[in-house]
């Protein structure tokens, strides 16, 4: 197990991914998903066990460190009738 910054093996274990990005030197993150729903790939009903006809839903998340650079892709395939993705939208506020 890798340690922290400080030192202590405790403090690593219950902290997730983007904390220990972050702690490296790489925050604070942003993110930007991408959400689409496409084919099955073989692979992707076998490993899913998805029914004959059934599509994926994909969501694409990037974490971009200040600087621009990439620190993490993370890419979810999950089958289209058995998941929903939703998620608050927020209105911008408009600037005085």
């Amino acid at each position: 197990m890798a340690l922290s910054p400080s030192g202590n093996r405790n403090a690593v274990g219950l902290r997730n991914q983007t904390d220990r990005i972050e702690d490296a030197g790489h925050g604070p993150l942003s993110w930007y998903e991408r959400i689409s729903a496409r084919a099955a790939t073989t692979r992707e009903v076998e490993l899913l066990r998805l029914p004959a006809g059934v599509p994926v839903q994909r969501i694409l998340r990037t974490s971009t460190s200040p600087a621009g650079r990439v620190c993490e892709v993370n890419a979810t395939s999950m089958s289209a009738e058995l998941y929903e993705i939703g998620y608050p939208v927020e209105r911008a506020r408009p600037s005085d």
